[in-house]
């Protein structure tokens, strides 16, 4: 897995969506789900 930032047009809503966004995916990773918000 590779996580990279990208903060142009950072707000603290889009924040805290990206960051919810990351948390799901990898507790899915962990459980060994197939991920959400996979870039191929």
């Amino acid at each position: 897995m590779i996580i990279t930032p990208h903060i142009a047009g950072a707000t603290r809503e889009s924040i805290a969506k990206h960051t919810a966004m990351i948390a799901a995916d990898l507790q899915r990773y962990v459980a060994g789900e197939p991920l959400l918000y996979q870039w191929r």
